[in-house]
């Protein structure tokens, strides 16, 4: 999988947090979304060729990179539309009030 085609799924992902009121911040080098004090962030499996969700309690957890895996997304092969809602869903049923 090319670092771009990652990076430009990334960037579309992010959008859908934002969209959803998400705030971006940036800890060490790692873009995460914050929301009610809890942390989010999109790490790629190349194993499985999907993103999952990973998810910190706190900013103390998301800054010692403690993070649990939460969600996997599926495949982008199934197509960018189909993987950014089922990201939109989740994050709509999982993680907001």
């Amino acid at each position: 999988m090319e670092h771009d085609l990652i990076a430009k799924w990334k960037s579309k992902a992010g959008e859908v947090f934002e969209k959803l009121g998400f705030t971006p911040i940036y800890i060490g080098l790692e873009k995460n979304y914050e929301r009610k004090g809890e942390y989010h962030k999109l790490t790629f499996l190349i194993a499985f060729n999907c993103f999952v969700i990973e998810w910190a309690s706190s900013y103390e957890e998301a800054c010692m990179n403690v993070y649990e895996d939460t969600d996997l997304l599926p495949s982008f092969a199934l197509g960018e539309k189909e993987v950014l809602l089922e990201l939109e869903n989740t994050l709509i049923k999982y993680y907001m009030d």
